[in-house]
């Protein structure tokens, strides 16, 4: 791990994967390689954000993302739009 002054800059495996994709063209990263299960690792960190911060402080956060969700479906109804793309 390289650091300078006890901060952490680059570790030796992303160096690897930099180095393996400028050298040659037969490897790649894609965000896909993880799955599609991230849904459940974001509303298990979400909700535990949740309770550390305390749902009378998230008040807020929850009000755009309501707001932001029913503006996406309305847009997507507006339109004609099928169900999926705004699910999606």
């Amino acid at each position: 791990m390289l650091t300078v002054r006890r901060r952490h800059l680059f570790s030796p495996s992303a160096l690897g994967i930099v180095v393996v994709i400028l050298i040659g063209d037969a490897a790649w990263v894609t965000p896909g390689q993880w799955g599609r299960d991230i849904w459940l690792l974001l509303l298990t960190a979400g909700s535990g954000l949740i309770l550390l911060i305390g749902p009378t402080r998230m008040a807020t956060t929850f009000a755009f993302g309501t707001v932001y969700a029913l503006t996406l479906f309305a847009y997507a109804a507006w339109l004609g739009d099928l169900w999926q793309i705004p699910l999606h």
